[in-house]
């Protein structure tokens, strides 16, 4: 684990709306073999960010009662938000597919819509049910809590300066007020020069269980949260040394929405003897917009012409039109065993998304482990989502820029993660009952 700690120390992690796709795709060792004249990113290679989680896609809280926004701004700040999504947002096309919506059609009635609004929160509201019909949950203007959490969670992240020159740009600073809020349910501000406290971690993040002495382990993850690692990841280590003679391990991740790639990579390390490569692929619009993020973490991307579509037969057909850039990264990660030989089963479902989609993603890629439960979330492909600031209002848009591709092609966003062996993934608080921890007994039970 120190290994993978040292190694991602450049690395930009990626922190609850991320997502998007953010975090570090940490690591050290050879990358995989990518096309001729490809750009790689290797676990040890250039910083990256991983996705955002969902958590505050879901704004619960409107940063502003007041009427200050004349109907001319607000509809200033659409056009904006509408331009730069036209340039930027990937999922366009997925979106016409998945959910027959032409978003970029609609403008009119959005903008109907919005010059409805009566006060700056109702604008707020509007404006979020409207970015809704993306069907995108890394895509979402941030509520005063996710704003601080962000800001506190960005700022000493150097490879997300272009994050960070958006939070503190003086409108949104006075639209937000930094002070008045805390970084995260729990948290307290640090006082009137707008400093925030450390976030805080939950010390019932991981729940562990031996369900068959000698025989068979469970372990629970709700978040993959940066927070959690440093308080997580002894307590898993110390698991894994306990249970690594045993001949099963179910690792459970239903609802988890993710936070940091590190998080899930600093455990699977200690429970492979050798590196499980994998192979992503991201295509970016290429739009001026991207230039600075792109920029501050090291991508250098190529010319999409020059993607092997023939070794992508699963890609969207918008693929050449809709793109003009990607990027081919690698998932290499090094093995700091602890001893595990047995067999590993994870369970998923749709609250499985983006760092902890990644993870659903490498594992049923790699073989690492074998998936149970429903179809996850996705959007687990990709880069920390990134943010625009509405020029009226102040307002942060977060947002997804990246279309991610598995090593056939297939976008992640679109269909998901499929498991190996798809049953009900509902949780019962008595594992006895629960379907898919059954499923999984079973399975390792016919393999005994």
């Amino acid at each position: 684990m120190k290994r993978t700690m040292m190694a991602l120390s450049a690395a930009v992690l990626l922190l609850l709306p991320l997502a998007g796709c953010t975090g570090e795709q940490p690591g050290a060792g050879n990358p995989v073999p990518a096309d001729e004249d490809s750009p790689v990113l290797s676990i040890n290679a250039a910083p990256t960010a991983e996705p955002a989680s969902p958590a505050a896609a879901q704004p619960s809280e409107m940063p502003s009662s007041v009427t200050t926004l004349t109907v001319e701004q607000k509809l200033e700040d659409f056009d904006y938000i509408y331009t730069v999504l036209q340039q930027n947002f990937p999922f366009f096309e997925v979106n016409k597919r998945v959910y027959g919506v032409d978003w970029l059609a609609n403008k009119e009635a959005y903008r109907d819509t919005l010059a409805a609004t009566g006060d700056d929160a109702q604008f707020f509201e509007s404006f979020n049910q409207i970015l809704g019909e993306l069907h995108n949950l890394h895509t979402y203007l941030l509520n005063p809590d996710m704003y601080a959490y962000m800001r506190e969670s960005y700022r000493n992240e150097p490879t997300l300066q272009p994050w960070n020159d958006i939070l503190q740009q003086p409108q949104v600073e006075r639209r937000y007020g930094v002070s008045d809020h805390a970084a995260g349910p729990g948290a307290e501000t640090g006082g009137k020069d707008g400093t925030i406290q450390a976030i805080p971690v939950n010390k019932a993040n991981v729940m562990k269980r031996i369900l068959e002495q000698g025989q068979s382990a469970y372990v629970w993850i709700r978040s993959f949260a940066k927070e959690q690692i440093d308080y997580d990841g002894p307590m898993i280590r110390d698991f894994l040394q306990e249970i690594k003679d045993y001949r099963t391990l179910i690792i459970d991740i239903r609802g988890n929405g993710g936070g940091s790639q590190m998080y899930w990579m600093n455990m699977v390390e200690q429970l492979i003897d050798q590196p499980l490569p994998d192979r992503k692929y991201l295509l970016f619009t290429g739009d001026e917009y991207q230039q600075p993020f792109l920029k501050s973490m090291g991508y250098e991307t190529q010319p999409i012409s020059r993607l092997d579509l023939d070794s992508l037969p699963n890609h969207p057909p918008e693929t050449t039109q809709a793109f003009t850039s990607y990027f081919v990264s690698s998932y290499n990660i090094p093995p700091a065993p602890v001893g595990f030989k047995g067999d590993i089963y994870l369970i998923v479902d749709e609250g499985v998304y983006s760092s902890s989609e990644s993870f659903a993603s490498y594992a049923k890629n790699t073989g690492f482990a074998t998936l149970i439960g429903e179809k996850t979330g996705g959007d687990g492909i990709g880069i920390t989502p990134i943010f625009a600031a509405l020029p009226n209002s102040g307002y942060v848009l977060n947002f997804s820029w990246v279309l991610g591709l598995t090593k056939d092609g297939t976008c992640n966003e679109e269909f998901k993660t499929v498991p190996d062996v798809t049953v009900d993934a509902e949780r019962n608080k008595d594992w006895h009952l629960d379907p898919a921890i059954q499923k999984a007994l079973e399975l390792a039970a016919a393999k005994r």
